[in-house]
């Protein structure tokens, strides 16, 4: 199972990088906007200009969207980690059951045996 969990890449064990392009995209959609709206057409001026509050604001956001692609990977493996001690306990908890009903399961029939013996010897008497 281990093996099989390892070969299986998906979107969500990526999540930092996700946040990464979430910000990239901001950055790109804040500028653009901020262009249309405005009366300076230098798109690379604005990407990359010298307003240090509008580039501290996008590093704020860019932080923000690491943080929050952190946390959701851990919350997924977490959850991935509980899933896999959750079915591992259920196994083991299904092979307890079948052990202790196997083995009332005998102690019946040896109950059911010695009832019997004692009505066969409470007849004959």
């Amino acid at each position: 199972m281990e093996k099989r969990a390892k070969q299986r890449v998906v979107i969500t064990d990526k999540m930092v990088l996700i946040g990464l392009g979430f910000a990239a995209v901001y950055w790109f959609i804040e500028t653009f906007v901020y262009i249309l709206f405005s009366y300076e057409f230098n798109f690379f001026q604005r990407l990359f200009g010298p307003d240090l509050s509008g580039i501290a604001t996008r590093v704020i956001v860019l932080c923000l969207f690491i943080i929050f692609g952190a946390h959701a990977q851990y919350t997924i493996n977490e959850r991935k980690f509980a899933e896999e001690e959750l079915t591992q306990c259920r196994k083991e908890f299904d092979e307890l059951l079948e052990k202790k009903t196997a083995e009332l399961k005998g102690v019946n029939e040896e109950l059911q045996k010695e009832i019997a013996t004692l009505k066969k010897e409470n007849q004959s008497s």
